[in-house]
Parts: structure tokens; C-alpha cells; sequence
């Protein structure tokens, strides 16, 4: 399994730097797989050490001055500080990591990345943003920032499936906080954008997919779509379906869970 392969990965990584603690190319490879052992791992507690490992990993690596590939590596901390705000239980440290992301990005990046993905990563963070603040009222006004953001990829000539995942995710939580009379219309308008991101082969959007009709509490249309993910993903990385707080009008669904069972031993 994938794990298994990063953690395999991962040991040989020590090893080199218990040889050479200062090789620069060698610490980034041991963030990067974390991050990607934080993504792959089926247990919370799991997922949320390694992310933290990892963004520790970053943070440590940033200090070098003679590390010259600094976009990179600060896409990967931005992307990681995402990441955490998402996996810790307590609102005020998943704030504090988005907060970062911010920070990181007016302080850094500007100076560094490429508009595009700085564009989307910041969208993201705003996203998640609005899965924290309290109020309905906070969540409208930071995902009406990102999507400001995500129309600006839009309206760029470098379009990818990143552009469809993030603007995905941004109207599934828009559906979630909207009046109810808006609720239909921007459900379409979510449907109608993740199967424009299959045309471009992003299998992310299948995941995204089942995740709105299950919001909506269109169970069979929802695990038609899951499948169809969990199939294209041969079973690498679909433990995070057990924790999506998204799905949980599924986790007591036994066609569900027998197909997690399924694609994750196999």
C-alpha cells in the first residue's frame, strides 16, 4: 500500500540524514513525504501527527538561507497550514494555522510563486476559513473573497483541474450556509463546474461529487460517485472518506462502508 511505501521512504530518509543532517534536498523530501504520509493515513491521530510534522519540517527548513527553491517550498507550507486547520479538533488552532497561511502568503509568496497558485491557495484558505469563524454571516464574507480569487483563475489562460477542485469545495461550503431558496441554484451551479473538471480528467472531482448529492441527501447518486473515486484511486489515499464530516449522512450506510473496506485492502 501507499503507506507502506512512505513510511519505507521516510526510514531511508533518516538514514541519509543521520549521515548528513544538513542536506538541504534531503530535509525537504522528508516534509513532503510527511505531508503525504498525513494525506494517505486513514487514522486522525495519524494524520494529524505527520502534518505537523511536517509543517515543523517546513518551517525548520525556511531558516537555511542557501535553500533556494523558496516557492516551492513555501507553496508546500501554505498548503500544509491548510491541511492542519482541517485535521486539529480546536477552532482557535485551526484558525491560528489559516491565519499563518495568510501571513505566509503576504509576507512570502508574493514574492516568490507563481499568481496562479498562489491564487487558488489563498481561495483554499479562505474556504477553510469559513468552516471556522462563528458566524453565517463571517462564513458568506470569506468564501465571497475566495471566490473572487477562483474567478480570477477562471478568467486566467493557465485553467487546470486545480481551478475545478478548489472552486468545487467553495460551493459546497456556500451551499451549506446559503438561504434555502438559493440553495438549488447553487447546487446546479456546483454540478454543473465538477463535471467540467472531469473533462480535464481532475478524479478529484469525483470525490467532490458525491460528496454534494450526499449533503443533499442523495444517497444513491452520492455512492455512484464514490465509487467511481474509489476505484480511480485504486485505494492509495481513501481512508480520509471515514473522517469527511461531510459524508456522515453515509457512515451508517453498509453499501458505504463495504466499499471503504473494499478499495482499502485492496
Amino acid at each position: 500500500m501507499k503507506t507502506q511505501r512512505l513510511l519505507i521512504a521516510l526510514d531511508n530518509i533518516y538514514r541519509s540524514l543521520s549521515l548528513s543532517p544538513r542536506n538541504l534536498e534531503a530535509l525537504f523530501l522528508k516534509a513532503k513525504i510527511q505531508m503525504a504520509l498525513a494525506d494517505s493515513h486513514t487514522s486522525k491521530n495519524d494524520r494529524k501527527t505527520f502534518i505537523l510534522r511536517a509543517i515543523k519540517s517546513f518551517v525548520y527548513l525556511s531558516r537555511f538561507k542557501l535553500f533556494d527553491r523558496k516557492e516551492e517550498l513555501y507553496s508546500f507550507l501554505m498548503y500544509a497550514y491548510n491541511f492542519a486547520s482541517l485535521i486539529v479538533n480546536e477552532k482557535k488552532r485551526s484558525l491560528g494555522y489559516l491565519n499563518r497561511a495568510l501571513g505566509l502568503r503576504k509576507e512570502h509568496l508574493s514574492l516568490f510563486m507563481a499568481n496562479y497558485l498562489l491564487l487558488a491557495l489563498t481561495a483554499e484558505t479562505h474556504i477553510n476559513l469559513s468552516r471556522f469563524v462563528k458566524t453565517t454571516k463571517s462564513k458568506l464574507e470569506a468564501l465571497r473573497v475566495g471566490e473572487e480569487l477562483v474567478k480570477k483563475l477562471l478568467r486566467s489562460k493557465n485553467i487546470s483541474s486545480l481551478t475545478y477542485t478548489v472552486y468545487g469545495d467553495l460551493l459546497l461550503q456556500k451551499f451549506q450556509n446559503v438561504k434555502s431558496n438559493e440553495k438549488n441554484r447553487v447546487f446546479a451551479k456546483t454540478v454543473r463546474l465538477l463535471k467540467n473538471g472531469l473533462d480535464l480528467k481532475n478524479q478529484s472531482c469525483l470525490y467532490t461529487l458525491g460528496v454534494a448529492y450526499s449533503l443533499k441527501g442523495d444517497v444513491e447518486k452520492s455512492l455512484d460517485y464514490l465509487k467511481l473515486y474509489m476505484k480511480k484511486d485504486k485505494g492509495d489515499s481513501i481512508g480520509h472518506l471515514k473522517n469527511d464530516i461531510d459524508l456522515k449522512g453515509l457512515k451508517d450506510n453498509m453499501v458505504f462502508k463495504s466499499l471503504i473496506d473494499k478499495y482499502l485492502i485492496h
